[in-house]
């Protein structure tokens, strides 16, 4: 057993070491323009584990993971955009090493303010994962507000339905160069959103997709926020949370291409399959 652990230790260390760096594909309407709030500076990255500090338990928990072939396959869609891996590889992982630190914009109405944050305290005990809300603007690394702009034509959607999970919404997340975001934006034209009921959905999505990049899917089930046709509920499917479990079992040092990241599961799953 020690041995095995030994093993998928080095395992994990070794697959954390540099690899090509290409942009990532901005398929969910992202950039990073100018953000409009400070950065934090004062969030301790203490709670952050990496690789080496990983535990017997965490590892444990990978496995259970990376055994369910079809969630892995769905974490490669959703985080890769079904890249050809070895191929074609420009994407790489992205995560939040910040505490993710929010404020809602008076602007919003109040119930979706209200609605938005009861849906999002239900991610309480995701490793590496810290969100929490604010009243004070000053404090927030990350705002969700309303604007005038014509988000249609800043993300080349036109051509887009209004129930298209990116029509009339945008976020814009800061990023450094080793792809660790650590402040963003979310942005929804209220005034030209015709039915209301929308919104809500709307901003629970974008959000969710903002928390790695992530990309929106047909093959999901109905109620998953990766999905094209999201029916809004008021519980996060299981699924969605497994998915974020899994992009944050760790942060990776350097991030992760489609082709790294499916020989770190091959030879991890290998290593699981010993215990």
């Amino acid at each position: 057993m020690l041995k095995n652990l030994y093993s998928l230790i080095l395992l994990v260390v070794y697959f954390t070491f540099p690899i090509a760096i290409n942009s990532q594909v901005n398929y969910s309407a992202s950039g990073n323009s100018k953000f409009d709030l400070k950065p934090l500076t004062s969030i301790s990255d203490k709670s952050i584990k990496t690789s080496e500090e990983l535990s017997f338990q965490k590892l444990n928990n990978y496995c259970s993971y990376i055994k369910k072939d079809a969630l892995v396959q769905l974490y490669k869609d959703v985080v890769f955009n079904n890249a050809n891996c070895g191929i074609y590889d420009p994407v790489l992982t992205m995560q939040w090493k910040s505490k993710i630190v929010i404020y809602l914009d008076k602007s919003l109405p109040k119930k979706i303010r209200k609605d938005f944050i009861t849906f999002f305290q239900q991610i309480n005990d995701i490793e590496n994962l810290d969100i929490e809300f604010t009243r004070n603007k000053e404090k927030a690394n990350y705002l969700i507000k309303d604007t005038s702009e014509d988000l249609l034509a800043k993300t080349d959607l036109s051509d887009k339905k209004e129930s298209y999970p990116l029509s009339h919404v945008y976020y814009d997340l800061l990023n450094d160069t080793n792809s660790k975001f650590f402040g963003g934006t979310l942005s929804i034209n209220l005034d030209a959103i015709k039915d209301k009921k929308l919104i809500l959905p709307k901003l629970k999505q974008l959000f969710f997709i903002s928390l790695g990049q992530f990309v929106i899917d047909r093959n999901v089930e109905k109620s998953s926020l990766l999905r094209i046709g999201y029916e809004n509920t008021n519980q996060i499917l299981e699924k969605d949370l497994s998915l974020l479990k899994l992009h944050y079992i760790q942060i990776h040092e350097t991030p992760l291409s489609c082709l790294s990241y499916s020989k770190f599961i091959s030879k991890l799953k290998l290593t699981c399959l010993d215990e």
